[in-house]
């Protein structure tokens, strides 16, 4: 079974560092292959590294795909996550 959708990265800083962790951490919870497509580029939501080479900035449309038994969960549960980066959970004026 395979799945497919789109996100738009939102926030000014793109995809930093800890955002990869917590979709990397969140993705490996499913049994499915996910990957992102931006600007030519293709990365394997499993890997921080892979997504971090992708270089995801404001703007950006990423598509989604996952192969799998529950692929349409894993594609929904990683649009959830980009589509969480806009929070400002992510980061502090403080620090």
């Amino acid at each position: 079974m395979s799945a497919e959708t789109t996100a738009t990265i939102v926030n000014d800083y793109g995809v930093l560092a800890r955002q990869a962790a917590w979709l990397v951490y969140c993705a490996n919870k499913f049994d499915s292959e996910i990957y992102l497509k931006s600007n030519g580029k293709i990365g394997d939501a499993k890997s921080i590294l892979s997504i971090e080479a992708m270089e995801l900035a404001e703007g950006d449309k990423v598509t989604i795909t996952a192969d799998g038994s529950d692929a349409e969960e894993a594609a929904a549960k990683v649009k959830e996550i980009i589509d969480s980066f806009e929070d400002g959970l992510w980061w502090s004026d403080d620090e």
